[in-house]
């Protein structure tokens, strides 16, 4: 797993696998949204979440293939990153329906953490707002 000795070139740094999946799959969602927003029209927020949830969902099925045929995996910073930004629902329909990221405690725990994260954050915006 990661860079072996024989992918190092000298003298050149080595993109972070963590940094470069997130930032294609915010970027995707974010050209997603601006795409939507622009041309259709309508709420920024419901273009975002409607494209962060594609996204999400598309990076777990990548992620469950990938492990598959041991090759390329989406980082688990990237997953709970875009399920943080929220893609919660599609991360949960992702691991229900590709049964992937189920069993591995600590991501189980803090993909909850982020969901209930959000949901302390919906509650208090329509409740206490």
């Amino acid at each position: 797993k990661g860079l072996q000795a024989r992918d190092v070139v000298s003298g050149r740094r080595q993109a972070s696998p963590k940094l470069a999946t997130a930032l294609i799959g915010l970027g995707l969602a974010l050209v997603a949204t601006a795409a939507g927003a622009l041309v259709v029209g309508g709420p920024w927020l419901v273009w975002w979440l409607g494209a962060i949830n594609v996204v999400t969902l598309a990076f777990y099925r990548w992620d469950k293939r990938q492990a598959q045929l041991q090759g390329f995996r989406v980082p688990e910073f990237t997953l709970l990153g875009l399920g943080a930004l929220g893609g919660t629902p599609a991360g949960l329909l992702g691991r229900l329906k590709y049964r992937h990221k189920t069993l591995k405690t600590s991501f189980r725990l803090k993909f909850w953490a982020i969901a209930v994260a959000q949901l302390v954050v919906i509650l208090w915006w329509f409740v206490f707002r």
